[in-house]
């Protein structure tokens, strides 16, 4: 089974949720009959290596003459980047199908290598990928990785249809569409479902055995119970005045949070400058670290710290990523409807907070600590975890995928 996988980052430097499309990588690879080729933008020095566990990687720039623009911008007359290399005019011409540059150097190339392969995966990270697999989807099984239930700001691509159009069309060129159950729910509920036949549910493969991978702890100290918030915050949809407002009642104590990840979105210059600058005495803000760095401080912190979303339609990878170190977890949702309460539901290293019912009072505070120094140093076996959250494993989830691929190509 011939592959190529269309997906927008490129390793080593990958997000969350393109993670998780490398852990199905991983998984695939297990069969012997399958080879996989990677086609994506590479936007660094670092992402342009050649193999991926003997995968290879087609870097595809932007458009043919980036190299050439490049150069121009280098020497600060951007007005005259435009003027030699106008790439919209270019690009209108080459086609009138495709407004974004990338979308027609994809197409190319695939058109040029099509025969090399029996079926293509398309992820959503971002939505362009399936786009463009979509185009393929008369000539060769096309499958989608859907991360979420709606494609959203599809602007480029509307012209003189509606974007609802333009999403049932792209799900009609797919042979099958892959989602978590949370997404299925939510895609159930839109116009666009009208594909809904062929959807396979297959939830996040997050639950994965993590070592500590640096020997010298850099960042936690031993005096002190630390709490430790790995991931993003987003000034919407899960924003961390909340959790601030806790630290700062526990100044007093030895619970310290420390925090890896940054912001994504606007917060106010003065607001960074208070939170992110380290300026509490009991909250250490580190930023951006590799994903290996944050592997390790999950299995080397007293106490994991998860923020829900305000979005209740999608369960954010993070707990799972929590749950599988086994580590007790200090839970805040943002509504009662939060997902990750039925997920945590049977897990025992747990406190769930709401934050739209919990004020923050003295007894809060009380029982926050008396669960950071009960739990502090209790860890659940990872072979429980495993058995317990099985569904959630990269060795169940790689199957789905694989028996997936394998039926998209024979039923075409």
């Amino acid at each position: 089974m011939r592959i190529l996988l269309i997906h927008d980052e490129i390793y080593p430097e990958a997000g969350a949720n393109s993670r998780i499309v490398y852990r199905m990588v991983d998984e695939l690879l297990r069969h012997n009959d399958v080879s996989i080729t990677i086609l994506g933008c590479a936007r660094t020095p670092e992402q342009r290596a050649e193999y991926y566990r003997g995968c290879p990687i087609i870097h595809r720039p932007w458009n043919t003459i980036e190299k050439y623009t490049q150069i121009v911008s280098r020497l600060h007359y951007k007005w005259l980047k435009h003027v030699l290399f106008p790439r919209s005019v270019i690009y209108r011409l080459q086609s009138q199908k495709w407004r974004e540059p990338r979308d027609i150097e994809f197409i190319r190339w695939i058109k040029q290598h099509l025969n090399q392969f029996d079926v293509i995966l398309a992820c959503s990270v971002p939505y362009y990928t399936l786009a463009v697999a979509a185009e393929f989807g008369e000539q060769i099984p096309v499958v989608f990785y859907q991360m979420e239930a709606l494609h959203g700001n599809l602007s480029p691509y509307a012209k003189n249809r509606t974007e609802d159009e333009i999403e049932i069309k792209w799900d009609k060129m797919a042979q099958k569409i892959i989602m978590t159950d949370l997404i299925y729910k939510q895609y159930l509920q839109h116009p666009t479902c009208c594909n809904a036949d062929k959807v396979v549910l297959a939830e996040f493969p997050n639950i994965v055995k993590r070592k500590e991978i640096l020997t010298q702890n850099t960042y936690l100290q031993s005096d002190r119970i630390n709490i430790c918030f790995i991931g993003q915050f987003y000034p919407i949809i899960r924003h961390p005045q909340y959790l601030f407002d806790i630290m700062e009642k526990l100044e007093n104590t030895n619970i310290h949070l420390s925090i890896f990840g940054g912001v994504n979105g606007k917060l106010a210059p003065e607001y960074m400058e208070k939170y992110f600058s380290n300026k509490l005495p009991n909250v250490h803000y580190y930023g951006y670290v590799l994903p290996e760095v944050a592997d390790t401080v999950m299995m080397q912190a007293d106490i994991l710290v998860h923020m829900g979303n305000t979005i209740v339609d999608v369960l954010p990878s993070k707990i799972l990523d929590y749950i599988s170190t086994g580590k007790p977890i200090l839970n805040i949702c943002k509504t009662k409807l939060c997902p990750t309460l039925s997920i945590l539901a049977n897990y025992s290293n747990c406190m769930n907070i709401v934050e739209p019912e919990e004020p923050i009072t003295d007894d809060l505070i009380n029982q926050i600590v008396d669960f950071c120094t009960k739990y502090k140093g209790i860890t659940i076996p990872f072979s429980q975890i495993e058995k317990q959250y099985e569904q959630y494993t990269p060795k169940y989830v790689g199957k789905i995928f694989y028996d997936t691929l394998h039926a998209a190509i024979n039923e075409n």
